[in-house]
């Protein structure tokens, strides 16, 4: 299957869906609601030994969807967790941070 994380349609698509949601929210929270990038974990050996391109991958998308935002006129904090743990392969370094309390709590104070 061909990548598609850099085709056009998809980083357009996608932008809109961030921006739309964005507009959606109160006047004075739209420019400083953080913006949050999921994607799943994949275990180090896949990366590191078997040479899979998916984290190199997932970090490009999200720095091309926040260039289309940004030529939008959109420039709002971002960052990009991972989700989940396989085991007992140990997860991607970098990739580490499960979508947990220690990256949602604090946005979770931001909500009315």
């Amino acid at each position: 299957m061909p990548a598609w994380y850099n085709r056009p349609g998809f980083l357009q698509a996608t932008a809109k869906g961030i921006a739309d949601t964005l507009a959606s929210l109160p006047r004075d929270a739209r420019g400083t609601a953080h913006v949050l990038y999921t994607a799943q974990g994949l275990p180090r050996k896949y990366v590191d030994d078997l040479g899979d391109p998916y984290q190199e991958q997932v970090e490009r998308c999200v720095q091309l969807v926040s260039d289309e935002l940004g030529a939008m006129g959109i420039a709002n904090n971002r960052s990009l967790a991972y989700q989940g743990t396989i085991v007992p392969l140990r997860a991607t370094e970098g990739l580490e941070w499960p979508l947990n309390g220690h990256l949602l709590a604090p946005m979770a104070s931001c909500l009315p």
